[in-house]
């Protein structure tokens, strides 16, 4: 097969062989310094060393990984490129170290999960606590966090609503359970509204909304647009269902939340579920995960763990017979 050829008549896996991994990690250092003097400064070391190592890798190269002069320098698209790669490179040397460490000593590292949902959270917790049985040397963070900070590395993995299809390629999905959406009253709006009230009588009071971008929200504008309706003119945006039953308690509001919730709010006497079902509003608690890069190990096992579970979980109420054997 004919190797492809680049620069200077070098092939691909010529300047692939030439390349270091100290070369890869001075790209990714200059792409984030910005200039030879900050790449210098990142890496303490003196200018002249930073130049030397430019020059060898424009040499491998055979073109220039800067355009400009002084502070004013940006990368060429040849070292625009490099650094895309060493990100994925260095990425799977690191997830390599930490399989190295795992298969030799047991399973041990950080990772973070991110959850919103409440009856996300009471299927996640019990999970959460019989994997650090199994592995305790494995360091576990629960935060805030859903789909963008998954996508951007924040958040190994998240659970929540699946949401909209604009995540579908940057992030890969398992569904958990369905979850149902409902709309619920507080205060003066519980007399107010009732199963038979008008989408645009229902907008002209005021809600607690999930902030845009979130994937109920999403989920709610769009149902809005397709009826020819914009969003309610007066709206407090919320992201923490404790803040979300407290404006409930202490005002009059129109809300969504999950079903659960919703009953949850209804046994309080706090608010009331209204309008009947909403099943464009409906989603899948899913587990999630970024598509375009390797798990670490210690991700890799928890993702696995949970993905068990949840099969197992499914299996359960689709055959709830005790064994006959």
């Amino acid at each position: 097969m004919e190797q492809m050829v680049d620069f200077d008549g070098a092939s691909s896996q010529q300047l692939a062989g030439r390349l270091k991994l100290r070369h890869l990690r001075f790209v990714l250092v200059l792409a984030e310094a910005g200039s030879l003097q900050g790449a210098a400064d990142k890496l303490a070391v003196t200018y002249a060393a930073v130049v030397k190592t430019r020059q060898e890798i424009e040499t491998v190269i055979g073109t220039p990984l800067l355009v400009g002069r002084g502070k004013a320098v940006a990368l060429t698209p040849v070292a625009h490129a490099i650094h895309q790669r060493a990100l994925r490179v260095l990425h799977e040397l690191d997830c390599l170290g930490e399989e190295v460490v795992a298969l030799r000593s047991g399973l041990c590292g950080q990772v973070t999960v991110g959850v919103r949902l409440s009856h996300a959270l009471h299927w996640l917790a019990p999970a959460l606590v019989d994997f650090h049985v199994m592995y305790p040397e494995v360091s576990m963070s629960m935060v805030d966090g859903l789909h963008l900070a998954v996508a951007e590395g924040a958040v190994d993995i998240g659970l929540g609503r699946a949401g909209s299809s604009r995540w579908h390629g940057r992030l890969e999905f398992t569904p958990i359970a369905p979850v149902r959406t409902v709309v619920v009253a507080s205060g003066s709006v519980m007399a107010a509204v009732d199963a038979h009230s008008s989408w645009p009588d229902m907008l002209d009071h005021e809600w607690c909304l999930p902030p845009m971008g979130t994937p109920l929200r999403d989920r709610f504008d769009d149902f809005l647009r397709q009826r020819g309706f914009g969003s309610p003119k007066r709206q407090i945006e919320i992201n923490d269902l404790n803040t979300h039953a407290e404006l409930m308690r202490a005002g009059s509001f129109l809300g969504l939340c999950a079903e659960p919730t919703g009953s949850a709010l209804e046994g309080e006497g706090v608010a009331r579920i209204v309008h009947g079902p909403v099943p464009e509003l409906d989603d899948h608690i899913a587990l999630f995960w970024r598509a375009d890069q390797t798990l670490r190990p210690v991700v890799r096992n928890l993702r696995n763990f949970l993905q068990q579970r949840a099969a197992r979980a499914t299996s359960e109420v689709a055959d709830p017979r005790p064994d006959q054997r």
